[in-house]
């Protein structure tokens, strides 16, 4: 129990004075959904549960290496269906591209 303590306290500790940003993972969705993937496709392709991506997706649960890995496999997709090479995808990038506006602030919000 002794040992348990101690390696939670060291955890814990290199988190407060060393922390690892989380990665941005709020572009997987849209190009998944821009491209017509499904869940489940994506699942078999990466050997995943479909739910664990969606998790991911949502930012409910978070893996780097599968979120990175996700993000290359959907990458490669979207290259291999326009056929060139574009800046890497951003969810900002296409909302400029389609002509979309961001929604703008809500005047209530500033109340808080």
């Amino acid at each position: 129990m002794r040992c348990l303590k101690r390696y939670v306290a060291r955890e814990i500790y290199s988190q407060i004075f060393s922390p690892i940003a989380a990665p941005d993972i709020t572009d997987l969705r849209p190009l998944r959904r821009q491209l017509g993937v499904t869940l489940q496709q994506a699942g078999e392709q990466l050997n995943q549960w479909p739910s664990n991506l969606s998790r991911i997706e949502r930012g409910m649960a978070r893996n780097d290496h599968v979120a990175q890995t996700y993000r290359q496999w959907l990458t490669q997709q979207h290259l291999s269906t326009t056929g060139d090479n574009p800046q890497p995808w951003t969810a900002q990038s296409h909302l400029q591209r389609s002509g979309c506006r961001q929604k703008p602030p809500s005047p209530w919000t500033k109340l808080v």
